[in-house]
């Protein structure tokens, strides 16, 4: 019998629910057995990504890596709102 990977398990590779080819996307929530619930969990992981970004910039005193997770921000929310 062949073993699903235990919810536990994927944390990370859900993230790749949305950022890759829809043909990729689906066969991996269908391996994974992922259910709806789950990838809206994902999506908003994948939203919050760019948010380490900005974090570690700050921290390390790097206003254009600052910058770069901001616009990443930007284009995940999707909030319209203009670079630079």
């Amino acid at each position: 019998m062949e073993r699903r990977p235990r919810r536990a398990e994927i944390g990370p590779q859900l993230l790749a629910l949305h950022s890759t080819p829809p043909e990729f996307a689906d066969a991996l929530a269908e391996a994974y057995g992922v259910t709806r619930e789950l990838r809206d969990r994902a999506l908003i992981w994948h939203r919050l990504g760019p948010w380490h970004e900005v974090l570690y910039g700050n921290d390390i005193g790097d206003p254009e890596l600052v910058e770069v997770g901001l616009a990443g921000v930007r284009d995940r929310l999707g909030t319209g709102v203009p670079h630079g």
